[in-house]
């Protein structure tokens, strides 16, 4: 096999997966609309199986600062992380 067809065989695998587990009725653990958590061994805690990313929060432009610079949109950031945690993000 070449790489070219293993790329082909790959990308249709792949969202042949990926559509399965998003169709209606499917086999989602989970249910609808509930978060999916996994177990931790050591603690015993259960972790939600989403994390929330902190690289980019929402920021707004500072022009009264001496130095032109975004700030963080502390109440965006706010609102984001109650609705993570409202939809069960730990």
């Amino acid at each position: 096999m070449d790489r070219r067809d293993f790329l082909k065989t790959s990308l249709a695998a792949g969202g042949a997966l990926a559509f399965s587990s998003c169709a209606p009725g499917g086999s989602s653990p989970a249910g609808e609309g509930t978060m999916e958590m996994r177990l931790n061994p050591n603690s015993g805690d259960r972790v939600s199986l989403l994390g929330y990313g902190c690289m980019r929060w929402p920021t707004t432009s500072n022009l009264s600062a001496r130095e032109s610079r975004d700030e963080i949109d502390q109440e965006a950031v706010n609102r984001l992380v109650d609705y993570a945690i409202e939809h069960g993000v730990n």
